[in-house]
């Protein structure tokens, strides 16, 4: 099986492109570029801190952290399941019911159980607005079984989770983008800001997916 382009992986973080999702600190997930500039981060807590700069970017920087092969039974790295990715004490889980009209993806937190909704209108709604602690589309996704992935499909520098893409669109771009085309979210690595959608270009799907195995790069490890 061919490797994964532009994917790779390590301990509590997953590489698309020029950027990483990682488990920065315990209670912390943070979307960081190659260059070390962080644009958000999700604390367990359901805060939410944006464009950070200087000081604050450090310790959510991932990009110290080596890429290596990952295995399903490894403690720490990634984990995989029906519609969800776990990262850490982190999943990002596909939440869809079409009789009651929503279709979206959630970032959860092993004891804060949605941190934040993205909505394929292109909005995104903060957990804590919701009452979100213990919300039934949060307990959902923790309720699901790790195993094999399910609902989790890999192509050049996205990965796609239900019906949604976390994608590395030209090195400098990162969006959340929904199958019909609209951006729920996007992320600068040039100047290490977060944007809210809805937003209408910079989506990675277009690009097919593929049969293919998440491996450390060989010759570029940072």
């Amino acid at each position: 099986m061919e490797l994964c382009p532009g994917i790779t992986a390590g301990d509590r973080f997953l590489q698309i492109g020029d950027f990483r999702i990682s488990q920065s600190m315990p209670g912390a997930l943070s979307i960081s570029h190659r260059s070390g500039l962080v644009s958000k981060v999700f604390f367990s807590d359901g805060k939410l801190q944006t464009n950070l700069g200087g000081d604050a970017s450090r310790p959510h920087n991932a990009w110290w952290k080596e890429a290596r092969e990952l295995h399903h039974a490894d403690a720490g790295s990634l984990k995989f399941g029906d519609r969800f990715i776990e990262i850490g004490d982190f999943r990002l889980g596909a939440d869809e019911h079409e009789a009651q009209g929503y279709d979206s993806v959630i970032l959860t937190h092993r004891h804060f159980d949605v941190i934040q909704f993205w909505n394929h209108n292109g909005g995104l709604v903060p957990g804590a607005s919701v009452g979100a602690r213990h919300h039934p589309r949060g307990t959902d996704i923790w309720d699901r079984p790790v195993g094999p992935p399910r609902g989790v499909s890999f192509g050049d520098r996205f990965v796609q989770i239900g019906n949604y893409r976390f994608g590395d669109f030209d090195g400098h771009h990162f969006t959340v983008a929904h199958k019909d085309g609209i951006i729920t979210e996007m992320f600068t690595g040039y100047d290490g800001l977060q944007h809210n959608g809805p937003i209408t270009k910079w989506t990675t799907f277009g690009r097919p997916m593929r049969e293919c195995k998440v491996m450390p790069p060989r010759h570029r490890v940072p």
